[in-house]
């Protein structure tokens, strides 16, 4: 498949929500549906277009009571507007892809015209790390996230 990279002056930034044709399964192409996504990394290719972002999907799969204590959820209804997502989200942490920052895999929602609709505010951004810890923590007792 050939791709069609962006501009890596357009590349998000960490902590960013991008949506995004998250594969869920490992073929590597493209998924079918567009997800919304944050971003846990960027690489920057300095030589040539080709920069990628290591990014985790969201779900309307909330599963409070099971997820919500490893998993990055957002329902506040003012923060869904400011982050540009459309519904409560949970972000699953456990799964994650190195995407190239290409116009196969990152394309604006019909609801925004732009692929990059907020970023977590400060507050998001330390339960996320909470969350991470958190994560690490249970794998250290040897305990499985589920």
């Amino acid at each position: 498949m050939e791709l069609h990279y962006f501009d890596p002056s357009t590349l998000p930034r960490r902590y960013d929500i991008v949506w995004c044709r998250f594969p869920l399964d490992d073929s590597g192409l493209p998924g079918n549906k567009l997800r919304p996504t944050i971003v846990r990394a960027v690489m920057r290719d300095t030589e040539s277009p080709r920069s990628a972002v290591v990014v985790s999907y969201g779900t309307k799969r909330l599963k409070l009571g099971y997820r919500d204590g490893v998993d990055l959820v957002i329902q506040n209804s003012e923060q869904l507007d400011r982050l540009g997502l459309t519904m409560a989200t949970r972000f699953d942490l456990d799964v994650l892809q190195r995407l190239p920052w290409a116009e196969e895999f990152f394309a604006p929602p019909p609801h925004n015209s732009q692929i990059i609709t907020g970023c977590l505010n400060d507050d998001q951004i330390e339960r996320f790390r909470k969350k991470l810890r958190r994560r690490e923590e249970l794998k250290q007792l040897g305990r499985t996230i589920s």
